[in-house]
């Protein structure tokens, strides 16, 4: 009958040779695990390696192929993308820029590009007006010598030759008119033109008539009548280029001869002086207002059915 034998005890060398090879390893297998670690994360952050393509080789991109995969879904081109037309697309909150195809000369694949068109050339052009011109270019004789002058075309001037007033743009050659320089002049051309020239103003000028009167009171029968004559001033342009015009108010006195019975102008032979009716606001008739016009191109204005004058023109 046999007896079951012990295997031999190791030795305290051969303990310590396994403990030693025991550490070894555990330390080893936490560098190696560091260093996959290490290998993955460059792999996955540090590293641009393109995708595989068919057969397990680098996908390169072709000509017709710049952008993605035309087969790929979710890089097929949307409409307005850059990849459907070559371009740069615009932002969509911004308008498109035109463009104009430049030819660069031959080219063997008969490509084309594109340049930005140049923008339009910015002007100002002004409106018509509702005249055909701005000014009135008058060339007259004084005592003192020919010069031009440029007037507004509504401009009023007393006439010197035939008494009445008349507008610049209706001047002829010939008429004589009020200067202000008291010497009368005559009218050697008058041309219509869009600007006026700048020009050194001349000594004698056609004196134009200013249609506002000043610190007025306008009275009907010793009433005063403010609507007439707002803050004082009286304005008579519209009478004035009423008569210029050779239109009549309709009332029997419009036009006809002031006889000066007061004697509160200055005294001349009879039919020198004529009176117009210049309305009054919130009167009924031809109310107190007038113009009284003498045949020398003198100009007077009453406020108050002639009990007393003021000069628009001496």
């Amino acid at each position: 009958m046999s007896q079951d034998r012990k295997p031999p005890a190791a030795s305290p060398a051969t303990l310590e040779a396994i403990r030693h090879l025991a550490r070894l390893g555990v330390r080893g297998g936490a560098l190696l695990v560091l260093l996959a670690g290490i290998v993955y994360l460059a792999d996955r952050y540090l590293l641009d390696d393109p995708a595989p393509g068919p057969g397990g080789g680098p996908q390169v991109a072709g000509p017709a192929d710049d952008f993605g995969g035309a087969d790929d879904p979710a890089q097929a081109p949307l409409p307005g993308d850059p990849r459907d037309e070559g371009l740069l697309s615009p932002r969509p909150d911004r308008p498109a820029p035109s463009e104009v195809e430049v030819d660069f000369g031959p080219d063997p694949d008969g490509l084309r590009r594109t340049s930005p068109a140049p923008a339009p050339e910015s002007r100002t052009v002004s409106e018509p007006s509702g005249r055909t011109y701005e000014v009135v270019t008058v060339s007259f004789r004084t005592p003192a010598g020919e010069a031009t002058v440029d007037l507004e075309p509504g401009a009023v001037l007393s006439r010197t030759d035939s008494g009445g007033l008349t507008l610049a743009e209706r001047l002829r050659g010939g008429e004589q008119v009020k200067t202000n320089c008291g010497d009368p002049a005559t009218v050697a051309s008058a041309e219509a033109r869009r600007t006026a020239e700048v020009r050194p103003p001349p000594r004698c000028v056609p004196l134009a008539i200013d249609p506002a009167v000043e610190q007025v009171t306008v009275l009907d029968f010793d009433r005063p009548v403010p609507a007439a004559a707002p803050g004082g001033v009286v304005d008579l342009s519209k009478t004035l280029q009423r008569i210029a015009r050779g239109e009549s108010f309709p009332h029997r006195n419009d036009g006809t001869t002031f006889g000066n019975r007061e004697g509160r102008l200055p005294r001349q032979s009879r039919g020198y002086y004529k009176e117009y009716v210049h309305p009054t606001p919130g009167v009924d008739g031809p109310g107190p207002q007038r113009l009284v016009i003498g045949a020398g191109g003198d100009v007077w204005y009453t406020p108050d059915h002639y009990d007393s004058f003021r000069s628009v023109v001496k």
